[in-house]
């Protein structure tokens, strides 16, 4: 399968004040650390199992997540962090969706940039830095991955309708080799735009971001 990347639809301003919620969580925040710690739990269990060990475990990792202590010296290379995060978005917002398994995520997502701006794809509107620019401004810096780039990406859903439509009108155009994914890709946009428009008519809180987590 490779390298899977999975997105979740979440609302920024909530996840970065359980961030800094300084061990005082609100009451809807608690309800979410209670679901999300369970996980943690089970994922550690999973991958010592799978013979894979990170320092510190996502458990404790989780926690100094939430106390703002995040130390990347000395053994902590910070996936335990990104893991941890991952858990937190997907716990925070919309259930978590399979974009795909890639081989090589960062090369071959390049190659899709480059054929979309080809297309006539506006440089905010590309993949690549949705997928792999780190996550917003305000969110603890995890460093990065051994190739160089972040393991969480985002993009506001306010452009969601954007990107479709140009994905879409981009898709005749690009090597048919990445046609599948920009349409894929195409259809994410089109039903996070509906979800993001749904949501600004009829709630006063909804996710206004998607959070996109590789591996």
């Amino acid at each position: 399968m490779g390298t899977p990347i999975r997105y979740v639809s979440a609302n920024k301003a909530e996840v970065l004040e359980l961030l800094n919620s300084g061990g005082r969580p609100t009451e809807q925040q608690a309800e979410v650390l209670a679901r999300v710690r369970p996980t943690a739990v089970a994922l550690e269990e999973r991958l010592v199992r799978q013979g894979v060990r990170s320092e510190p475990p996502v458990p404790e990792a989780l926690e100094q997540l939430l106390a703002g202590q995040v130390d990347l010296t000395g053994p902590a290379d910070g996936i335990a962090y990104k893991r941890a995060l991952q858990l937190l978005l997907a716990q925070s917002g919309s259930d978590v969706g399979l974009l795909g398994g890639y081989r090589r995520p960062v090369q071959w997502f390049a190659r899709v940039d480059d054929e979309l701006k080809a297309a006539g794809v506006p440089a905010e509107l590309l993949p690549f830095h949705a997928l792999f620019g780190g996550p917003p401004a305000g969110f603890p810096d995890l460093g990065v991955s051994p190739d160089g780039h972040p393991d969480t990406g985002c993009f506001p859903l306010e452009r969601s309708g954007a990107a479709r439509d140009a994905y879409r009108a981009a898709a005749p155009l690009v090597d048919p080799e990445c046609r599948a994914d920009v349409e894929a890709l195409a259809e994410l946009f089109d039903v996070e735009d509906d979800s993001w428009r749904y949501g600004v008519e009829h709630f006063a809180h909804y996710s206004d971001t998607l959070f996109f987590l590789i591996g």
